[in-house]
């Protein structure tokens, strides 16, 4: 089923199997993030985490979060 939030489409699965053929066959389609211009304008021309389009730039930014913000020391930090 195809339904229209707003000016974005949304599909939606109600099979198992179906979602699992989605998810592998279509995955880089299906990972990438709607851009909007206030995204654009308030997050640094995509360059976030959040917004950027999937691709080799994002996997650069998400390794560094890992390592940096989500590391077990950092966490161990935040926890006391």
């Amino acid at each position: 089923m195809l339904l229209h939030l707003g000016n974005s489409p949304a599909l939606v699965v109600s099979s198992v199997d179906r979602a699992q053929e989605i998810m592998q066959t279509h995955d880089l389609i299906f990972s990438s993030r709607p851009q909007t211009s206030n995204a654009r304008h308030l997050l640094y021309n995509y360059k976030d985490v959040v917004t950027a389009p999937y691709g080799e730039f994002w996997r650069q930014v998400r390794r560094i979060c890992v390592l940096q913000l989500l590391s077990v020391r950092r966490c161990n930090h935040f926890d006391r």
